[in-house]
């Protein structure tokens, strides 16, 4: 029986004292196995190991091998890091401890806006796990999925929030029909006096059987987890904390019912409110034949015990010629052989730490230094099983798994004691103080102080809370300007970015409890994170100094090659090259002084070379307008004498005049700028002077007034000339 195993036995004792008796269980104890065991001895280790095992074992690999059962290993899924809990995610934190955001979440859990985001997030997977079986939808076998809760309250709520969820979605089955969601528990809660009554609403027929038949959506609390067979369930969502890993092993097998010819294949197990460390040290107990080591006098019989128990696991991964446990031949296995393996490292890590017998080899007779090498690599390896693809996730995963592991066991109790009292601005610190991990405040000494009034009291209570809030700044601050690299490179841009916002999301998840408490705690808080958001914007911009300077120069050089006068005298190029710049620092999340000082920088020199191009230019365009003058000069005085001053002169030199002031204008809108049109306007009207001097007509008369006539004329056009060239030499002096 299970978990009244001991209870069980003691029964069997009393009524059948001595008869022999078989004892047939998928889960042995300890206990039991150091009452019944067979005694052998462990000849693989060095020196005479006994231990106390079943006489007979048919293990769960034998199982999967011989396809009786499916491995629920090889499709496990933690989406704790998916999960938003006091406005973050796991995965955007950089100190927040797993074993508390876990706990959050599985306080949590009854609120509506958190059953809501879980119900979502289940449905979301529908689809996947009935992609993953279409043989078996094409053959006409339903898809079933179990939802597991912790009590019949929450299963009954879970229920009523899918069904509301699927009618407004219009979600569809493997077969295209309307999800089908029932709840069974034995029991009344608020909104129905049985299960029998909860599944009325949605089937016509609400027994038992003819509802677990026709059900898409299977939501239990403790019904049905234990003795019921039924091999369509294809996925598993355990949406409760489990202490116990006979229970575990049970719903495991909810979902491993093979049938062959059937097309199901490995089965899902979506694990919400569970540290996969447990999970995975959990099954991975009963996956093997199960040992009681007995140990010499001495020592300490369980922790030794269970180190070679999963020493002789490890070890059967590797061969002798790929020891100490080389990580490539680790990365080779298969999924299940993965998760099992790094299970097994988990838990011996976890082992060695509590027995305390360290050395050099670390504890025990396997090296720790190298299976926590071994275990950062298979975290890496599993990131998008484990950790929702974040490797800061699996990296923080494969340090003091010891410590994860028996948080997630044992500290998870005083840890959701002390959320249960942080209701209040000191309990509201202690959270703080345990999730930053800044230890105990200066205000909490065992000393005897005075009895204050409420104003003294209030004052006190402030000046902590001003006190912790700079304390965990400082300690923020120091540990992301501690993170960043000597020297910066586009792969540590982005990762200095994404820790840097872990850091604000660090401070927002510790701080959740103490804004819930009241107005001047959330003003403090919100003070505090402003400061810290500035601290860390100055300490990234520092870093990124001389990559923003680097790129600064860059863009000047690219700007000082390409940048083009579009009769705006570089201003929109220049716009265009700023906001570039603000938008490459906004990119990398920079602010503050030191940002702004950078873009000072460069848009000063932006304005330096534009001043020296807008120079270059003008001296360009003096020296291509004398250049052209020259030639239209020589074309049309070459005109003027070969027609000799006929009739048609003036038309073929006005001709040259706008072929001339054409070539000119597209040279002034490069080099002109805003001026583009003025400088052509006054090159046209130079030109047309000297077509008027060259071009005016001289009639040789007999006649002495007619003479004088034409000579005063001739004076009167002369002067007008070199009027108009003295004009002209001002306005070229200008340029």
């Amino acid at each position: 029986g299970i978990p009244e195993e001991g209870t069980y036995i003691q029964n069997v004792d009393l009524a059948f004292s001595r008869a022999s008796k078989v004892l047939f269980t998928a889960t042995p104890k300890q206990d039991t196995l150091r009452r019944f065991g067979t005694l052998r001895c462990d000849a693989a280790s060095e020196g005479d190991v006994l231990f106390r095992a079943p006489f007979h074992t048919y293990t769960q690999r034998d199982s999967i091998r011989n396809g009786a059962t499916l491995n629920p290993l090889e499709k496990y899924k933690s989406v704790v890091s998916e999960i938003e809990v006091d406005g973050a995610r796991l995965s955007d934190t950089a100190m927040a401890p797993l074993s508390e955001f876990l706990e959050r979440l599985n306080m949590q859990r009854c609120r509506p806006e958190v059953r809501s985001a879980l119900a979502a997030h289940v449905l979301l997977q529908l689809a996947v796990v009935d992609e993953d079986v279409p043989e078996m939808v094409r053959r006409g076998h339903q898809p079933k999925k179990l939802i597991v809760l912790g009590d019949m309250q929450e299963v009954f709520d879970m229920t009523m929030e899918l069904r509301l969820q699927i009618q407004q979605g219009d979600l569809r089955n493997a077969f295209g029909k309307p999800l089908r969601v029932a709840c069974f528990f034995s029991g009344k809660v608020n909104g129905a006096r049985s299960d029998r009554e909860a599944n009325s609403f949605d089937f016509a027929v609400p027994d038992d059987a003819s509802v677990l038949d026709v059900a898409d959506l299977i939501v239990v609390c403790q019904k049905y987890t234990t003795g019921w067979d039924e091999w369509r369930v294809v996925a598993v969502f355990i949406l409760r904390r489990l202490g116990s890993e006979e229970l575990l092993q049970q719903l495991l097998g909810r979902a491993a019912r093979a049938r062959p010819g059937t097309g199901k294949k490995r089965p899902w197990i979506f694990d919400y409110l569970n540290d996969p460390d447990w999970i995975f040290s959990g099954a991975a107990r009963f996956y093997e034949e199960c040992r009681a080591y007995t140990m010499r006098e001495g020592e300490d019989e369980a922790a030794c015990g269970e180190l070679h128990d999963l020493a002789r696991q490890i070890s059967r991964f590797f061969s002798d010629t790929q020891k100490p446990f080389q990580e490539a031949a680790a990365l080779r296995l298969p999924n299940s052989d993965k998760a099992l393996l790094r299970a097994a490292v988990v838990r011996y890590l976890a082992s060695s730490a509590v027995s305390g017998e360290v050395s050099p080899q670390g504890a025990g007779p396997l090296d720790t230094a190298a299976l926590g090498r071994l275990l950062r690599g298979l975290n890496i390896s599993m990131r998008s099983q484990l950790f929702g693809g974040s490797v800061a996730l699996a990296e923080r995963a494969a340090v003091s798994p010891g410590e994860r592991l028996g948080g997630t066991i044992v500290g998870s109790r005083a840890v959701a004691k002390a959320l249960e009292v942080a209701v209040d601005v000191p309990g509201a610190l202690k959270v703080l103080r345990r999730t930053l991990q800044l230890g105990k405040s200066a205000f909490e000494t065992p000393a005897k102080r005075p009895r204050t009034g409420p104003q003294t009291s209030a004052s006190k209570c402030h000046r902590e809370v001003s006190e912790l809030l700079q304390q965990s700044v400082d300690k923020l601050a120091g540990a992301f300007e501690a993170s960043l690299p000597l020297a910066p490179g586009a792969e540590e841009e982005v990762a200095s970015e994404n820790v840097r916002r872990r850091y604000i999301a660090d401070l927002a998840f510790a701080t959740a409890r103490l804004q819930q408490v009241g107005e001047a705690q959330k003003q403090a808080v919100q003070a505090a994170s402003q400061k810290l958001r500035q601290r860390l914007e100055d300490a990234s911009a520092v870093f990124l100094r001389p990559a923003l300077e680097r790129e600064a120069r860059e863009s000047e050089a690219a700007f000082q090659d390409g940048a083009e006068n579009n009769c705006d005298d570089y201003q929109g190029a220049q716009q265009s090259a700023v906001v570039a710049f603000a938008a490459s620092c906004a990119e990398k999340g920079l602010r503050g002084q030191v940002c702004e000082a950078i873009q000072a920088d460069f848009t000063r020199s932006l304005a330096r070379i534009v001043g020296a191009k807008l120079n270059s230019d003008r001296l360009e365009l003096m020296r291509q307008s004398e250049l052209m003058w020259a030639e239209f000069n020589d074309r049309v005085v070459c005109l003027a004498g070969d027609l000799q001053y006929c009739s048609t002169d003036k038309a073929c030199s006005l001709l040259e005049v706008g072929v001339a002031v054409e070539r000119f204008r597209e040279l002034a809108i490069s080099c002109g700028g805003k001026q583009a049109a003025c400088f052509a306007r006054n090159f046209e009207e130079r030109l047309r002077r000297k077509v008027v001097v060259l071009c005016s007509p001289v009639i040789a008369v007999d006649e002495g007034a007619s003479q004088n006539r034409g000579v005063t004329e001739s004076c009167e056009a002369v002067m007008a000339a070199q009027a108009l060239n003295k004009r002209d030499a001002r306005l070229l002096a200008l340029l």
